[in-house]
């Protein structure tokens, strides 16, 4: 999963503190994936040294570049609309506990811990750019990860001594538990919010497909063990 991306859409929607970020990932991903505040701190770090965000103060940008870091009238309306002044903490210090959004205020700005302002954040324009590219390219579909149950089980078939029905059995009843959770958040999300709900049927699926691999490994064992052969 692309963070760095998808901090730079969630700007693309108008300014915002690394903890408004936070919550705004979150909610559009139907919190399936959550995000902890170092995370987001320290790839925002990462984007303002790459020129592709930069930094508001009263509405202009702080990353001393012209152009690409500079921050429209109706940027600075934007940030106070998403909430205004929220606590946040420093580049690269997290805290994954959050903290709820103060008062807004006249000026588009966060405080750190230690009480210091520091702005929010803005799109620049090379960051639109490579935005733009990400938006337009499709994900590559590289090698496999690696995932522990499929190798967990191919190990299993090879050792005589572990009963592989049986772990077949326990997974089958673990992930149908995964399964029965996700389709009860699926059904408290609803249709009226469209992220939420194409992000937990994808997990749906996914958790789908596994029990479906699951169910075609253990009928292949039994053939193999009909056939006089374990691997």
């Amino acid at each position: 999963m692309s963070v760095k991306h998808a901090l730079l859409a969630l700007l693309a929607r108008g300014p915002a503190g690394t903890y408004q970020l936070r919550k705004d990932f979150e909610s559009a991903t139907g919190t399936t994936w959550p995000l902890n505040i170092g995370q987001v701190a320290t790839t925002l770090a990462r984007l303002e040294r790459d020129g592709l965000v930069a930094r508001l103060d009263h509405g202009h940008a702080t990353t001393g570049s012209s152009a690409p870091g500079s921050v429209s009238a109706a940027s600075e309306h934007s940030v106070r609309s998403r909430g205004g002044a929220e606590p946040a903490l420093a580049d690269g210090v997290g805290d994954s506990s959050g903290t709820s959004p103060e008062a807004p205020s006249s000026k588009p700005t966060t405080l750190t811990a230690s009480g210091r302002d520091v702005a929010a954040w803005s799109l620049t324009d090379t960051g639109r750019e490579e935005l733009a590219d990400w938006w337009a390219s499709p994900v590559a579909r590289r090698a496999p990860e690696r995932d522990e149950l499929v190798i967990k089980l191919a190990l299993a078939t090879a050792s005589p001594d572990v009963d592989v029905a049986a772990l077949i059995q326990r997974q089958c009843q673990a992930t149908q538990t995964v399964l029965h959770e996700i389709n009860r958040a699926r059904r408290a999300a609803g249709e009226e919010d469209l992220a939420a709900a194409l992000v937990l049927d994808h997990h749906v699926f996914a958790v789908e497909a596994e029990l479906r691999w699951l169910d075609d490994a253990e009928g292949r064992l039994a053939r193999a063990a009909a056939d006089g052969r374990r691997s």
